[in-house]
C-alpha cells in the first residue's frame, strides 16, 4: 500500500498487524520508523503506550517512551523512562547509553547556566562543582556497565565515559582508556 501512495491503509494495516501478531516486530517497528521520521511524537507516544500496555515486560517498549522524551529534549522524563527500562532489563544497552548521556546533558546545561558566576565566589564555585560531580557520578556507573556489557560498541560509551573520567579527574581511568 505504501508503494502505491496509500499511506492511511498501510498505517492501518501495520496497526492491525501489530495487534494480531504482537510477537512479530515488523509491524510496530514499521510504525515507529514511520512516525519518528515524520516527527509525529504524539502518535509515536500513543503507540508506545499501547505497546507497553500489551507487554510491560518488553524493555524496548519502555525504552521507546524515554527515546521520545529525549528527542523532544524533555531530559527529566527521558531519565525517568530510561530508568524504568533498566528496571525491566538492567543490561539494556541503549537505555544505559542514553541515560548516561542524559546526565551529561544535565551537567552541560548546569555548567552553561552557571558560567556567569564570578570565579571569586569560592563557596558558589564549590557548590557548583558538587552539583556537576553529582551528574557525572550518576552517569559513570551506567557507562562503565555499558562498557562491560558491550565492550565492542565504542560508539555507545567511549566518548561519554572519557568525558566522565576527565571531569571527575580520574586520570588513571582516563589513561587506561587511551
Amino acid at each position: 500500500h505504501l508503494e502505491l501512495g496509500d499511506t492511511a491503509t498501510w498505517v492501518n494495516d501495520c496497526i492491525e498487524g501489530a495487534k494480531t501478531f504482537p510477537e512479530d516486530p515488523y509491524f510496530y517497528q514499521s510504525l515507529i520508523q514511520y512516525y519518528d521520521s515524520r516527527n509525529e511524537s504524539d502518535k509515536l507516544n500513543a503507540l508506545a503506550d499501547d505497546l507497553i500496555a500489551s507487554d510491560p515486560s518488553n524493555p524496548f517498549f519502555v525504552y521507546l517512551k524515554g527515546y521520545i522524551a529525549h528527542q523532544k529534549s524533555d531530559i527529566d522524563t527521558a531519565i525517568e523512562w530510561y530508568e524504568k527500562t533498566l528496571n525491566v532489563d538492567p543490561n539494556y544497552e541503549n537505555a544505559l547509553s542514553n541515560l548516561g548521556r542524559c546526565y551529561l546533558i544535565k551537567a552541560q546545561e548546569y555548567s552553561t547556566a552557571q558560567s556567569s558566576t564570578k570565579v571569586t565566589d569560592k563557596k558558589k564555585t564549590a557548590e557548583d562543582k558538587k552539583i556537576l560531580d553529582g551528574y557525572y557520578n550518576k552517569a559513570l556507573p551506567l557507562l562503565e556497565k555499558l562498557r562491560e556489557v558491550a565492550p565492542d560498541k565504542h560508539d555507545l560509551w567511549l566518548m561519554n565515559l572519557t568525558n566522565c573520567y576527565y571531569n571527575l579527574k580520574m586520570t588513571d581511568k582516563l589513561e587506561e582508556l587511551e
